[in-house]
C-alpha cells in the first residue's frame, strides 16, 4: 500500500497511475476542492487487496468560518486475500490525508482530523461493534513532538490553554498567541469529542436540552 499527498492531477493521470497499473496495483484518488491542482492519493497490490469502498473526504464546509480550506483526505476499505490478512481480518481501513500547513492555525487542523477520524471510525467499525485494522498516513504538517501528533498516537489531547499556534510545533517560538476553543469545532458539524459522528438519539437529547 503506497499513500501520496501533494499528487497534482495531471501527474497522477498521466504519469503515476499508468505506471503504477502496469506494476498491478489499483489507484484510487481525491482533488483537492477549489483550484488547487493537487491531491491525494492512495495506491495498493490488486493481487493482495480488493477495494470494498473509496471515500473521499472534504474538509470544506461552506458557512463555516473554521473550515473553509481546501484540504482533502481519502479512505478505502480494503479486503485482504487469505494469505495476506492480518490476523484474519474481513477488511481493513486505509486513510490519507495532507492537513492545512498554516502553523498559526492549530484549531483548522485538529477540526480537519477530528473529520477524518470520524469517517475513519464510521468505516471500520465491524457488524458486532468492535473496529477493524486501521492505517493512517498522511501529511499532518506537524512535528513528531507536538500536541498533534501526541493525540494521534496516544488518543487523547487536553487543550486547555493551549495555543493555536503550539498545536503543530511548526515553529520553536509560535507566533499565534490566541488560545483553542472549547469546543473547537462547532456542534453543527455532528462530531463530538471523541472524533465521532454523533448518533440521532445524541442529537435529539441536545435539541431538547436547548
Amino acid at each position: 500500500i503506497l499513500c501520496l499527498q501533494e499528487v497534482q492531477e495531471d501527474h497522477y493521470e498521466n504519469q503515476i497511475k499508468p505506471a503504477l497499473l502496469t506494476l498491478g496495483y489499483q489507484c484510487e484518488y481525491k482533488k483537492r476542492t477549489g483550484s488547487k491542482p493537487d491531491g491525494c492519493a492512495i495506491v495498493f497490490k490488486s493481487s493482495r487487496l480488493s477495494l470494498l469502498s473509496s471515500n473521499p473526504v472534504e474538509f470544506l464546509r461552506p458557512g463555516d468560518a473554521l473550515l473553509d480550506r481546501d484540504n482533502v483526505g481519502l479512505v478505502l476499505l480494503l479486503q485482504p486475500s487469505d494469505a495476506a490478512s492480518p490476523l484474519g481480518a474481513s477488511s481493513i481501513c486505509v486513510a490519507n490525508t495532507h492537513l492545512l500547513y498554516n502553523p498559526r492555525r492549530g484549531d483548522v487542523k485538529l477540526a480537519q482530523l477530528a473529520i477524518l477520524l470520524a469517517e475513519i471510525s464510521r468505516l471500520s467499525r465491524l457488524p458486532g461493534g468492535s473496529t477493524g485494522p486501521v492505517v493512517l498516513c498522511g501529511d499532518f504538517n506537524s512535528t513528531p513532538l507536538s500536541p498533534l501528533y501526541s493525540f494521534l498516537t496516544t488518543g487523547c489531547l487536553n487543550y486547555s490553554g493551549l495555543k493555536m499556534g503550539s498545536v503543530s510545533g511548526q515553529e520553536s517560538s509560535p507566533r499565534g498567541q490566541r488560545l483553542l476553543p472549547c469546543p473547537i469545532w462547532s456542534p453543527s458539524l455532528g462530531i463530538d469529542h471523541r472524533c465521532q459522528y454523533r448518533s440521532e438519539e445524541e442529537e435529539k437529547e441536545e435539541e431538547e436540552e436547548a
